[in-house]
Formats: structure tokens, C-alpha cells, sequence
């Protein structure tokens, strides 16, 4: 298989910490050139890039020869970037948020559309073996029917752009962290949140902090709890009637315990097979589903597929909760999520 030729465009904290050092191992991507109007950032991913083309101006990346773009810019600037990405014949791997608004992120659909190029939302949880793992529990049964749902994403935000701390820029508790689990909840349960209830507080800036109560399709609800601002938390509890799951993110554990199990039982549940299971997996890299998502786009184009998940598609489908909560918590009101275009 030939390699991809890949343009970064946006050269930020997450690329610089994160998305270069998953790139040096997925063995097609061969990344040509980074755009960014920071010189010292552009520079310093052209080099670690092997001497990469580096742009101030992303439009000029655009009119290069590179086959696929990552577009990891302020959110703000996400549908400028992707239409004119696709315009350009460009594959795209959009890190979330998708954009601004429902009406942007509609905007980049019809643009993709129109194309027969892969689009990919950077929802990289989905390729975490815990979520994997949990998705499949779920869907197995095991769990016997799911009473009610919880999860809790915070963040010390210690060292967050300034654009992520204005909501004009897409920035916020919302944009930042909850649409990690909105997906993940569609993910996870095959199921379209319906409805929601949201509480915003803007302490340390705008929109840190957010308490939602969303109810799925099938009137499961889900309770979750967002912030900015406090220690680093990334679980999910999935109460069922036959057991109950914990996925924690930050301790890499995943936790099952059966009804009726005595605290003995627990314990050994704990420490023993299904918690053991992914330990290797985990155990090599901080986060191992970047470097899987960012592979699967890669190979997707390779092989000249044109379905991949997620796509722009989901990240629309969280757009649209998301707008739903901003409403919630401005009118004090339950708000239904608006229906995805075409069903």
C-alpha cells in the first residue's frame, strides 16, 4: 500500500502533545506540509515532521498537491477550512467540535456532499479499547436492561488557548468536553438524545461548568457533569438491571458488578479478569486512540473506501445537542434536540 500525504492545518497544543507523535506511528501517513500563522509553532512541527512545507496561510497548504488534511484549528474556523478543503479535493479529518453552530455544521455536510472524499469527525474515543470494550458489554447483554446512565468529564484547564474560553470562538465546557461524551452516548447505546435540560455557570470563563440531564430515544436518561476547572475525571456508570459498568478513563480501569455481588465479590471484580483484560493495551502509550483514529482515516483513504465512522455526520448529530443545552440553559426549559437532516 502507498503512503498518504497528509497537510496539518493549526499547529496547537493538541497537535504539538498529541496528534504528531500518533502520526510517527501509523506507517502510511507521511505528513508533507503544517500550516500555521504562529512561526514558532509551524516550525516546530515542519521539523519534527522530517522538513515539512510550512505555511503561515492554510489556503496556500489547500493549492498543494497533499491528498488529506487534519484540520486542527480553532473551532471557530472549522467550516471556512473543511469546504474549502473539500473544494480543493482534499480528504478531511476534522477535530471536534465540528463548528460553531448546527447551521455551520450543515454547511460542511453540503459541501462533503457534494464529494466522494472521506470525511472523519475526531471523536477518538470511539477507538479507545475501554469504550470498545464497553460498547460491546452493552450490546451483548450483559448488563441485562439499562436503568439510567451517569458520567463526569472535568478538566484542570490549566493550559487552555485563550480562544477556548469564549463562547464565540466555540470555546467552552461544552464544545470542549461534552461533546466527547455526547458522542460517546450515541456510540455506546445506538440511541439519539432526544431531549435535554442544561445548567451553565461561567466561573473562570465562559461556560466552564455544565450539568446536563438528557434523555435518550428510548427514554433511558443520562446525567452528566462538566467542567473546566477541577481535578482530571473521565468516567462513565452504566446502571443495568443485571450489572453495573464503570469505564474510567483516567485510572484505565473497566469495572463490572453483577447484582447482589457481595463486597468481597467487588473487590475481586476489581482487580480480576474484565478490569485485567485490556492492561497491555493500556499499559504502552497515555492514549492509544488517537493513533488508531488517525490510522483508520489514513488507511480508509488508502484503500480508497468512503464510509468511515465517525463522520461529519456524527459530529452534526452533536452539534445539535449541544445547541439544544445552550437553550435549555438560557430559557430555564427543557428543550428537544431539532431532528437530524434526513432522518
Amino acid at each position: 500500500m502507498s503512503s498518504i500525504t497528509l497537510g496539518i492545518i493549526g499547529c496547537g497544543k493538541v497537535v504539538s502533545s498529541i496528534h504528531l507523535d500518533a502520526l510517527a506511528h501509523v506507517a502510511q501517513a507521511r505528513v508533507l506540509a503544517v500550516a500555521d500563522p504562529v512561526e514558532e509553532r509551524r516550525t516546530l512541527a515542519a521539523a519534527r515532521c522530517g522538513g515539512a512545507a510550512a505555511f503561515k496561510d492554510w489556503r496556500e497548504l489547500l493549492e498543494g498537491s497533499v491528498q488529506a488534511v487534519l484540520i486542527c484549528t480553532p473551532s471557530a474556523d472549522h467550516a471556512e477550512c473543511a469546504i474549502q478543503a473539500f473544494a480543493h479535493g482534499k480528504h478531511v479529518y476534522l477535530e471536534k467540535p465540528i463548528a460553531n453552530s448546527p447551521a455551520q455544521a450543515e454547511t460542511i455536510l453540503q459541501a462533503w456532499g457534494n464529494t466522494s472524499l472521506v470525511g472523519m469527525m475526531g471523536f477518538n474515543y470511539r477507538h479507545h479499547p475501554l469504550f470498545v470494550r464497553a460498547r460491546e458489554t452493552v450490546t451483548s447483554g450483559r448488563l441485562g436492561k439499562i436503568l439510567g446512565i451517569e458520567s463526569a468529564f472535568t478538566s484542570s484547564g490549566s493550559w487552555m488557548h485563550d480562544w477556548k474560553k469564549r463562547r464565540a470562538s466555540a470555546g467552552g465546557v461544552l464544545f470542549d468536553l461534552a461533546t466527547h461524551h455526547i458522542d460517546l452516548i450515541h456510540y455506546l447505546f445506538d440511541q439519539p438524545v432526544a431531549d435535554v435540560s442544561a445548567q451553565l455557570a461561567s466561573r473562570n470563563s465562559e461556560q466552564d461548568t455544565a450539568w446536563l440531564r438528557m434523555t435518550l430515544q428510548n427514554g433511558i436518561v443520562v446525567q452528566s457533569f462538566f467542567c473546566l476547572y477541577g481535578t482530571d475525571t473521565n468516567r462513565f456508570e452504566i446502571y443495568g438491571e443485571s450489572a453495573r459498568l464503570t469505564v474510567d478513563y483516567v485510572a484505565k480501569t473497566f469495572r463490572i458488578v453483577d447484582r447482589g455481588c457481595s463486597p468481597a465479590e467487588r473487590i475481586a471484580s476489581a482487580l480480576g479478569h474484565e478490569a485485567g483484560r485490556l492492561r497491555n493495551v493500556l499499559g504502552s502509550r497515555r492514549d492509544p486512540s488517537y493513533e488508531m483514529a488517525l490510522a483508520n482515516f489514513v488507511n480508509t483513504v488508502a484503500d480508497g473506501r468512503h464510509q468511515i465512522q465517525p463522520d461529519l455526520r456524527d459530529g452534526l448529530r452533536v452539534s445539535l445537542v449541544v445547541d439544544a443545552a445552550e437553550r435549555s440553559a438560557e430559557s430555564g426549559r427543557n428543550q428537544q434536540v431539532e431532528p437530524y437532516p434526513g432522518g
